[in-house]
């Protein structure tokens, strides 16, 4: 099961609630600290490394075009 991120209308916490995508969307999912269902979703930024030698691009260039300086 997924986690989504909640902040409770009800007493104002924000939580990690690890439920179901049918719980989050039937609005089954209640709020750990006071019980109330009127969460609503919060979305945190993240971000993603990218490696700079990847399968897709090996370190010994065959002249692939995912690269700006490939060597044909």
């Amino acid at each position: 099961m997924p986690f989504y991120n909640f902040k409770c209308r009800g007493c104002g916490v924000e939580n990690e609630i690890n439920c179901t995508i049918e719980q989050k969307e039937s609005r089954a999912v209640r709020c750990p600290v006071c019980s109330s269902d009127e969460l609503e979703r919060v979305f945190k930024p993240f971000s993603v490394s990218v490696r700079e030698k990847t399968a897709a691009c090996p370190s010994q260039h065959d002249g692939c075009a995912c690269c700006p300086r490939a060597v044909h």
